[in-house]
């Protein structure tokens, strides 16, 4: 991606569960805790699939279970898993 990062807003968030955001192709990334053992807490950064997305809009609890799904089967979708690096996260006042 180059020295180009990609800027995304915040748009939703469920505490403990994940932070959706939006890119301004109107892409959603969204951010999920994980914990690899007991006493660390990391979190991964994926890009929503099309079907994703499409189940989002048509269940306004699957990211809920989509992100429990990653925290609990995190080495699962290590392979989606972006770089922090290569984006701009820009997050509500509130978060």
């Amino acid at each position: 991606m180059g020295n180009q990062k990609i800027e995304l807003k915040e748009i939703h968030k469920e505490n403990w569960k994940y932070i959706l955001f939006e890119s301004i192709d109107r892409e959603l990334y969204i951010e999920i805790p994980y914990s690899p053992i007991s006493f660390f807490q990391a979190s991964m950064f994926i890009k929503l699939t099309n079907e994703e997305v499409r189940q989002h809009f048509e269940d306004n609890t699957f990211l809920i279970k989509l992100s429990e799904e990653i925290s609990y089967h995190f080495n699962r979708y290590m392979s989606r898993s972006l770089s922090y690096c290569d984006f701009k996260l820009l997050y509500t006042k509130n978060s």
